[in-house]
């Protein structure tokens, strides 16, 4: 039997099956059944998304590390000048301020 739980949110791998699913073919129904979830919450996701799986977010390439904050964080403990700093972890120092 299908439990029916709007309120229990899908976990990443739900998400992850559900897409793949999707791509392949497979109805929402079929879909449901494999995620033990009602098909209509299953096509609610996808018709909010409009059909196509969300793109995964990632950080920019620029965006500073936690270990570079830490670096940074310690340089500045140590009175290391911003563009000292910058020098050893190959950053601009208008980054580093």
């Amino acid at each position: 039997m299908l439990s029916r739980m709007p309120g229990k949110p899908f976990s990443e791998q739900e998400i992850s099956l559900l897409w793949r699913s999707y791509r392949a073919g497979e109805s929402n129904r079929a879909i449901g059944r494999t995620l033990g979830r009602d098909f209509s919450i299953v096509s609610g996701v996808i018709r909010r998304a409009g059909g196509v799986a969300p793109i995964a977010h990632r950080r920019a390439a620029r965006t500073l590390s936690s270990a570079e904050r830490e670096e940074i964080s310690r340089g500045l403990f140590a009175w290391h000048s911003i563009r000292a700093i910058a020098r050893s972890l190959h950053r601009a120092p208008s980054t580093i301020s």
